[in-house]
């Protein structure tokens, strides 16, 4: 007979499917050696610590435009990273998000975030390992980011901003066009 005193337990964010695989995992510990392990599968992602690198929250605008009218929007993504490492084992992935918020001709607000994960990415393919720095480590650390923007819009004032995520995968492949293209010779 089931116990009906307990309510049913709740599966965590953590558990199911969704969170097996090393690219949804933060371990606590240092990862193994590759050597240790065996082979690294290709494409692995252990974001070893995720963080608020840069932050900056504008109110250029109140009070007089906390009301009225919706502002528009001009977002701005731009994603970096940098190797760090004795041997350039671990990456600082630096995902950057600028939202203008805009009332006729003044600006409301101005919210700035540089949110960053350092990654041990275990590939020896460059094409793989430009992939997982610019689309697969961005669309895990996005919504993090995006949470600070919206919080500090709302704390601002302001009326709840909900931002979607980018096609990451679109704006890699645009990157990778444009370094491709020749350059015009003068």
């Amino acid at each position: 007979m089931a116990d009906k005193t307990r309510p049913p337990r709740k599966k965590s964010a953590k558990s199911g499917p969704a969170a097996a695989g090393p690219a949804t995992a933060a371990p606590a510990a240092p990862p193994a050696s590759p050597a240790a392990a065996g082979e690294a599968p290709q494409g692995d992602i252990i974001i070893s610590t995720r963080y608020i690198k840069d932050f900056s929250f504008e109110n250029l605008g109140a009070p007089d435009l906390l009301r009225g009218a919706a502002p528009h929007f001009d977002i701005a993504v731009q994603i970096g990273g940098r190797q760090s490492g004795s041997q350039g084992e671990v990456v600082e992935i630096v995902l950057s998000l600028t939202v203008k918020a805009v009332r006729g001709e003044r600006t409301a607000f101005i919210a700035e975030v540089a949110y960053a994960a350092l990654c041990a990415l275990r590939t020896e393919k460059t094409e793989l390992r430009e992939h997982l720095i610019f689309v697969d480590v961005p669309k895990l650390i996005f919504p993090f980011a995006a949470r600070v923007i919206c919080d500090s819009v709302r704390d601002g004032g302001y009326e709840t901003l909900t931002l979607s995520p980018p096609d990451f995968a679109t704006m890699y492949r645009e990157r990778k066009n444009k370094s491709a293209a020749p350059s015009p010779q003068k």
